[in-house]
């Protein structure tokens, strides 16, 4: 199993004010109207000015004048190869998580007990998305130092041997570790081409060319694919899939809810893909029926989607197995406000407690346990959470700041 998750620039903050953008303006001056349901206050990859355009204004999330002091930086063509790079055993039941608690949104692993924080970053490093390698032992993750352009970096999971992997003048993004564990795919420059490169940042390509921006890329399980959401061909947000040897991505979604007077649908959306385990399937959150934010599912080589959830809810999570889908829903729409499960055909739903997140959840590598976090806004001060899924026992980990994104080792 492998996890993505972010925050930061290319954070939720980004989808929420962007994709609101979309919920108010699309790609016209529309008149300002009070929606049903909004994309959530939190950390997003979308987060631009007020624009009556589908271009956002990408900026550095923060900007110091201090003198940089830089962070190991290796050549690509020079780093040890993938083998000498992972000399750590890997210690299980470790998650892995964002937290504000001194001060910047740093990198840290902690027991699934709460146990044994360990800070991977220093107080000079803005953390965003992050992802696990397949075995457990390393991280990829995206971060920007004085508010200078983010760039991808790899480190041991006991904060031993960080190296730079980009080392170019564009933003650097969304690093996602393949199933193989040989490539992490990133999303590249202020346009979120969609490239792919080896662990040790050499043999970078390119597989995306549509110029508008990609996020949250998401590989396969079978490692022959890439799932991200971007607003190519339209105003909105949509799902799409491309081969990894090539070709060009395939829109999976089509946004279809119209305001009335307008020629294109506005104020609705797709985001943040997820593959089933067996690679036929991608859940996503999508405002796409109504502008109520719901849980949809799609063959993965396209199709009519398939709601999942009435209510209003987000950040859908496959099970290792694929039996269930876990998911927060805010009690609006008709789901009361909780974490919930449901099989996959959206029968069967079990609430597991009152607590709901803005943000993602995550799955546990046996399919006992999921973690996730309670913040209710991004400013908000939120907690990680670990519940039993069979008899609901719910530990909290962290008490100190604001804490996100956790993501279980695999």
């Amino acid at each position: 199993m492998f996890v993505v998750k972010h925050g930061s620039y290319f954070s939720k903050s980004t989808v929420t004010v962007y994709l609101s953008l979309l919920l108010l303006v699309g790609c016209q001056v529309v008149p300002v109207f009070k929606p049903t349901a909004v994309l959530p206050t939190r950390s997003s990859p979308l987060d631009t000015p007020a624009t009556t355009t589908c271009t956002p204004s990408l900026t550095p999330a923060f900007s110091l004048t201090e003198t940089p002091i830089p962070l190991p930086t290796i050549s690509p063509t020079t780093l040890p190869t993938a083998a000498l790079l992972t000399p750590v055993v890997k210690k299980t039941d470790r998650i892995a998580f964002l937290s504000f608690r001194d001060g910047n949104w740093g990198l840290y692993v902690m027991d699934a007990d709460g146990s044994n924080v360990l800070r991977l970053t220093d107080n000079k490093t803005e953390v965003s998305r992050f992802s696990w390698s397949p075995d457990g032992t390393r991280i990829a993750f995206a971060a920007q130092r004085y508010g200078q352009n983010s760039v991808i970096y790899a480190v041991d999971a006991d904060g031993r041997n960080l190296i730079q992997l980009t080392d170019n003048a564009e933003e650097n993004r969304n690093p996602s570790w393949s199933p193989d564990g040989r490539r992490i795919a990133f999303t590249f420059s202020s346009a979120g081409e969609i490239h792919v490169m080896d662990v040790d940042g050499s043999n970078v390509a390119k597989l995306t060319d549509f110029g508008e921006n990609g996020y949250a890329p998401q590989w396969s399980p079978d490692g022959s694919r890439i799932a991200f959401f971007s607003h190519w061909r339209s105003c909105q947000s949509e799902i799409y899939v491309v081969d990894v040897a090539g070709g060009d991505p395939i829109q999976l979604t089509t946004s279809r809810w119209t305001l009335p007077g307008t020629p294109t649908p506005v104020g609705v959306w797709s985001a943040e893909p997820n593959w089933s385990p067996d690679g036929k399937r991608i859940t996503f959150m999508s405002s796409r029926d109504d502008r109520i934010l719901r849980i949809y599912s799609v063959s993965a080589d396209g199709g009519e989607p398939a709601r999942i959830t009435w209510g209003s809810c987000r950040y859908p999570a496959w099970s290792p197995n694929g039996d269930r889908i876990a998911f927060s829903c805010t009690g609006e729409g008709g789901h009361d406000r909780g974490t919930y499960v449901v099989d996959p055909d959206g029968y069967n739903y079990l609430k597991l407690t009152d607590i709901a997140s803005y943000g993602y959840i995550d799955w546990s590598p046996d399919g006992r346990r999921i973690t996730f976090e309670s913040l209710d806004s991004y400013d908000s001060e939120g907690d990680i959470y670990v519940i039993d899924v069979d008899d609901n026992n719910v530990l909290r980990l962290t008490d100190n700041g604001r804490n996100k994104d956790p993501a279980w080792s695999p």
